[in-house]
């Protein structure tokens, strides 16, 4: 079956000097607008790209603090193992794994609504409940 709505497609190329330097850059928090090259606004003149930086050097970045969260989850596990038993402690891993899986979809939604997350007060939040439930069931 023939397509009558066909569109041209046509691929992006850098024409310009070898500095690769953009002609103006924006910055609007996040996001960065760049131009480049010095012709027109047509298709082969200016060529314009939006660049999302997932790092920002003023907050705290979510991937840096991963290894201490890990590490922070382990010991109140092995606390749970080592003072309660086995049972808690699984049951610690069982409601963490929840409120992990929560946060996971908060900071989510958060996300693909322009705001940037910081998970820690969840993972905090995460670890005080989730003792406090293991510590009331035991």
């Amino acid at each position: 079956m023939p397509d009558d709505n066909k569109k041209e497609v046509l691929e992006a190329e850098y024409v310009g000097d070898s500095a690769h330097e953009p002609a103006r850059s924006y910055s609007y928090g996040q996001y960065t607008y760049r131009e480049y090259g010095n012709g027109g606004d047509g298709p082969h003149g200016r060529t314009r790209f939006t660049v999302f930086r997932f790092r920002d050097n003023n907050r705290l970045d979510a991937c840096r603090g991963m290894q201490l969260a890990n590490f922070i989850t382990m010991v109140l596990f092995f606390t749970c193992l080592f003072q309660w038993g086995f049972l808690a402690a699984l049951g610690f891993a069982f409601f963490y794994a929840i409120a992990a899986g929560a946060g996971l979809y908060y900071n989510t939604h958060k996300l693909l609504t322009g705001h940037v997350p910081n998970p820690w007060p969840w993972r905090i939040g995460s670890w005080i409940v989730c003792l406090a439930l293991v510590s009331w069931l035991v």
